[in-house]
């Protein structure tokens, strides 16, 4: 499956974002381009940022364009970050209520918030509803690499990933 790439701006602002999130001392700021770390280069792209690159960072929810996931029907995913493998993405998923989701992996782990609803997911390879754990809307979780998990949804559900590398389900067929 292809992804929409997303512009320049993208990998600035998590330049960025670094660069905020990682100050350095003022006495370790080298101001010599071929001495300087990746941090410290952040930096002074942080300083040419204006309000108009900020204005396109992100998404609103009414420009979000939801469309048919291919990978599990009868779910809307909607790509909010996404780029060829190996690159961090961000995408989300809108189900129906009760939507039953088959046991799979995924070669990286997925950082999942729970946005709307009510998200029960439970580890093994075959789906037991008994086993899963209900994680309301609020709820943050980590699927870990190569590890089988399903999944069950209490009320129209969205969920936000967030993962590197292939976004490909491994799908178990036992069940």
């Amino acid at each position: 499956m292809t992804h929409p790439t997303p512009p320049s701006w993208a990998r600035r602002a998590l330049f960025g974002a670094l660069a905020l999130a990682l100050p350095l001392p003022l006495a370790a700021q080298d101001t010599h381009p071929e001495t300087m770390s990746a941090r410290q280069k952040a930096a002074i792209e942080l300083d040419r940022i204006t309000p108009a690159d900020v204005a396109h960072w992100g998404v609103h929810p009414e420009e979000m364009a939801w469309i048919d996931d291919l990978d599990v029907p009868g779910v809307h995913i909607t790509y909010l970050l996404a780029e060829p493998r190996g690159e961090p993405f961000v995408f989300r998923l809108k189900f129906p209520d009760g939507y039953a989701v088959a046991s799979h992996s995924h070669a990286r782990r997925r950082l999942v918030t729970v946005l709307e609803g009510t998200y029960e997911i439970g580890f093994g390879d075959v789906a037991n509803r008994d086993k899963t754990v209900a994680w309301p809307a609020g709820s943050y979780f980590v699927i870990p690499a190569g590890v089988h998990h399903f999944a069950w949804t209490r009320g129209p559900t969205v969920v936000q990933v967030v993962g590197t590398g292939d976004m490909e389900f491994d799908w178990l067929t036992n069940e």
